[in-house]
């Protein structure tokens, strides 16, 4: 029990979300090298190596909060190539998959068993992050339905 608090710092069952996200992260990440867009920018390079880098203060940290942060700093990086890929092509991003995404997180907040840092930061900024994704793709829509309709 005194394990599990340290490992999830009184979230309860609302951090379990942040266990899940993390494995299905990695394997998507895994699945992308292969099935992934090979328009890698320089930009993209950078954001993969500071993610990188950052696992190891992670890794050596014992304190929850520092992880949280380290580890929310990574995952809203690694939405800048998304962002820019949503950008350039919002047809190639699912829009409910962010709707259930950013809901998910939502909620997952709603479930916490204590507020602080530690339990909060990462759903909240996921469920940013994929509520700023939505609403690229729907800025992208409005803008393809103005282009695509007669002129009065």
């Amino acid at each position: 029990m005194a394990n599990e608090k340290r490992l999830n710092k009184g979230g309860g069952a609302g951090s379990w979300t942040t266990g899940v996200t993390g494995l299905l992260t990695i394997f998507i990440a895994l699945i992308s090298f292969k099935y992934g867009s090979k328009d890698i920018t320089r930009s993209d390079v950078i954001i993969f190596i500071a993610a990188l880098l950052a696992i190891i203060p992670w890794l050596l940290t014992n304190d929850p909060t520092l992880s949280i942060i380290i580890l929310t700093t990574v995952d809203v990086l690694a939405f800048i190539p998304t962002i820019r890929k949503t950008i350039k092509a919002p047809e190639s991003e699912t829009f409910v998959s962010y709707v259930l995404h950013a809901l998910r997180h939502g909620l997952s907040i709603t479930a916490l068993g204590q507020y602080n840092i530690a339990t909060y930061l990462y759903p909240l900024a996921l469920a940013i992050m994929n509520v700023i994704i939505m609403l690229i793709i729907l800025k992208s829509r409005h803008v393809k339905s103005k282009l695509s309709s007669p002129s009065h």
